[in-house]
C-alpha cells in the first residue's frame, strides 16, 4: 500500500500524572549511569532504539507510524547525548531533581490512501478540537528493574 503524501501529525503528550507509575525516584548512581550511557557512543543507539517502536501500517485508517516512550531514566541519557559538550554530570542530576516523574509519550500519526487530514480550520474556536479523538493508553505488563 502507497502511503498518501500529506500531513503528518506529531502529538506530544506530557503525563505528569503518569510519573507516580515510577514510584521509586532514581538514586544518584542511577542518574550518573544514565547520564554515560548518554555519553557513550557504543552504548546508546542499543539502549535509545528500546524507546521507540515502529508499527505496520495498517489496511484503512491512519498509519500510527511510532510511538516513543520516554521515562526518567532515558530522559537523563538523551540530556546528556543531546547537550554533550557543555552538560556535566552535576546538571543531569539537578535537571533530573527539576522533574523526577516526568513521562513522555509521542505518537506520529501519517495519512494513508484511507485516511487523510483535513486543513486545520481558520476558526481559533473550531481549531481547539481539530483532530481530537486520537486516544492511546499506556499499561505496562510487569515491574521494571
Amino acid at each position: 500500500m502507497s502511503r498518501a503524501v500529506g500531513l503528518a501529525v506529531l502529538s506530544c503528550v506530557f503525563l505528569p500524572g503518569m510519573g507516580r507509575a515510577f514510584t521509586h525516584e532514581m538514586s544518584t548512581e542511577q542518574v550518573d549511569e544514565a547520564y554515560d550511557i548518554g555519553r557513550n557512543p557504543d552504548k546508546r543507539e542499543s539502549f535509545f532504539e528500546k524507546y521507540i517502536h515502529y508499527l505496520k501500517a495498517q489496511e484503512t485508517g491512519p498509519d500510527v507510524h511510532l510511538v516513543e516512550f520516554r521515562t526518567p531514566y532515558e530522559l537523563v541519557a538523551r540530556r546528556s547525548q543531546e547537550n554533550w559538550a557543555n552538560y556535566h554530570i552535576l546538571d543531569a542530576e539537578r535537571d533530573y531533581a527539576a522533574h523526577p516523574n516526568e513521562v513522555i509519550v509521542r505518537v506520529l500519526l501519517c495519512g494513508t490512501n484511507t485516511f487523510w487530514f483535513a486543513i486545520p480550520p481558520e476558526d481559533p474556536a473550531q481549531a481547539e478540537n481539530y483532530l481530537h479523538g486520537f486516544d492511546f493508553r499506556v499499561s505496562q505488563d510487569s515491574p521494571i528493574a
